[in-house]
């Protein structure tokens, strides 16, 4: 009688033990990155809303008694009056007809000593005559009448449109001088910029940024559409969204930008241009106008997927430049490559075109390697489910040898 010993067992994984711990850390960074974006979208609105648009200016009824445009700032029941030369600074309170830059007839005396509001937007129409200072936080301020003393903004915009007799700031906002509208003392825009549509608008020199410290608070507090912490934001987010919930098509496409970099810009722009030409058809036909949405929605993400695999293979060469090859994984590469790729697309002039080749070259790799996977993948084939290659290999237990095989 012979004995037989057991098979030893073979040995179980570790990996499958760790299977839902990382399903948890990759569902706990997903709604990360989902929060993120939604923060990034809420932020972006208001940035939209913030902004001073054409229409912003619009036309008040026969009741309001002017119309908000800088063509024509007066008041209706009145006879227009000649403007005044651009050098003067006006009358002095109380001399009837007085009359500004903008051509706009001012009351005869001061209609309001001064104006602090918090979180609404401020107005000075046509006609009206403010003989003390406006100062406005968290909301906007357009001046159409005359301001005689200086306008102070934190967290919102200035549009000019009349007459500041005094100097405009602005804390986190921009500036706007248009049609004839002029500040007579100092445009500061600290975190933001001065825009004047005639130069000779401004009685004296504009200050941009007083300092990087400013200018580092305004865009946190008060983020304008080009801010590039609304950039970082997104593209942060979206690196960790990517790399932890599509890291295969993520990998794959930065393979494709690492073997076929030239190859990729070509097609990328070509990608583009036949986009553009759909999407210009498909809305003049009017019946495929949710075809021409759902295709800028594709080239969307293709676009973004492309640009976070760029990021991707930039931070992998970097980290391989540093010699930190064991922390090249790919959500590390992907998040430093893109975020520096971000901060380099946010150069003035220069940062243009460079953001127009890294998004061809992106969109291009992607669409590259979805026709690649098409090509190779046979039709009903099963794909591998994710982790199944570091499974262990459990091998046939051993036939003894006494048994023989039947005939």
């Amino acid at each position: 009688m012979t004995s037989t010993a057991a098979s030893p067992r073979p040995p179980v994984c570790a990996s499958v033990s760790r299977v839902p711990s990382v399903s948890r850390a990759r569902a706990f960074v997903g709604a990360l990155a989902l929060l993120g974006l939604l923060l990034w979208g809420g932020l972006t609105g208001i940035a939209w809303a913030r902004a001073p648009h054409p229409s912003s200016v619009g036309l008040r009824g026969a009741w309001g008694g002017s119309l908000l445009s800088p063509f024509d700032a007066q008041w209706p029941s009145a006879a227009p009056i000649a403007p005044a030369a651009p050098g003067s600074r006006g009358s002095q309170p109380g001399t009837p007809g007085v009359t500004g830059a903008a051509g706009a007839l001012y009351a005869p005396a001061c209609t309001n000593a001064g104006i602090q509001a918090a979180g609404s937007h401020v107005v000075v129409a046509a006609g009206e005559w403010v003989c003390g200072d406006i100062t406005v936080y968290g909301a906007a301020v357009t001046v159409l009448g005359r301001v005689s003393g200086s306008v102070l903004v934190v967290n919102g915009a200035i549009t000019v449109l009349g007459e500041v007799d005094g100097n405009a700031t602005t804390v986190g906002g921009d500036i706007h001088l248009l049609g004839r509208g002029r500040v007579l003392g100092k445009a500061s825009a600290l975190g933001g910029q001065v825009y004047a549509a005639n130069a000779l608008s401004l009685s004296a020199p504009a200050s941009g940024p007083a300092s990087w410290y400013s200018t580092v608070m305004a865009q946190l507090l008060a983020p304008d559409l080009s801010s590039l912490w609304l950039s970082l934001l997104f593209w942060a987010c979206a690196s960790l969204g990517f790399a932890t919930m599509l890291p295969q098509q993520l990998g794959q496409t930065r393979a494709m930008v690492r073997r076929r970099l030239a190859a990729s810009l070509l097609f990328g722009l070509l990608v583009a241009a036949l986009s553009a030409l759909a999407s210009v058809v498909l809305v003049v036909t009017c019946l495929g106008v949710p075809l021409a949405l759902l295709l800028g929605l594709v080239v969307l993400v293709a676009w973004t997927l492309g640009t976070l695999a760029v990021g991707a293979w930039l931070g992998e060469r970097l980290f391989r430049l540093f010699r930190l090859r064991r922390f090249a994984t790919l959500l590390p590469t992907t998040l430093i490559g893109t975020l520096l790729l971000a901060a380099l697309k946010a150069i003035p002039y220069v940062g243009l075109v460079f953001g127009v080749v890294i998004g061809c070259v992106g969109l291009g790799a992607a669409t590259l390697t979805l026709l690649s996977a098409r090509r190779t993948t046979p039709p009903g084939a099963r794909r591998m489910p994710p982790g199944a290659r570091n499974l262990p290999q459990i091998a046939a237990p051993p036939v003894p040898q006494n048994v023989r095989a039947r005939p």
